[in-house]
């Protein structure tokens, strides 16, 4: 098949559409349980310094940090 003077073979187009189809796919259910994952690891964190009494204003402190933490992400001031 011949498009704008190229030739094109729709086999090698189907199987590199389906190949980043499944690449795609495959990124969206890893971010899905990935967030899903990290949400609860901050309950627990939240639950486990509930159990320990500690001070809501201390666990408002630490709760962001673990956030970040639990997603992956790195401190800013780490160079």
């Amino acid at each position: 098949m011949e498009f704008l003077g190229f030739t094109v073979d729709v086999a090698t187009l189907t199987s590199n559409a389906l190949e980043i189809v499944i690449k795609v796919a495959l990124a969206i259910l890893i971010f899905i349980v990935g967030r899903w994952l990290a949400k609860k690891a901050v309950d627990f964190f939240g639950r486990l310094m509930a159990r320990s009494h500690l001070d809501e204003t201390v666990s408002g402190f630490f709760k962001p940090s673990v956030v970040w933490r639990a997603i992956g992400c790195r401190s800013l001031s780490r160079t």
